[in-house]
């Protein structure tokens, strides 16, 4: 578990990752692989957050090949 601290932190990196998606739109596709009938994230919450934090409800994304351990 994130203490405050911790927190904070994440909160401020979200921010500025939030105001380069306005400045130079997404840079680098969110990674999910395929679980039966649904999708689960392998790379890229931060991007989440910041595109959520926009308003944004699409994200590019890559279906990638990975383990789920």
């Amino acid at each position: 578990m994130c203490r405050p601290s911790c927190a904070s932190a994440r909160s401020k990196a979200v921010e500025a990752l939030a105001l380069s998606i306005v400045e130079i739109g997404q840079q680098a596709p969110i990674l999910v692989r395929r679980d039966k009938e649904r999708f689960v994230l392998v790379s890229g919450l931060h991007r989440i957050e910041a595109c959520r934090m926009l308003g944004e409800t699409t994200i590019k994304a890559n279906i990638v090949q990975a383990r789920k351990y």
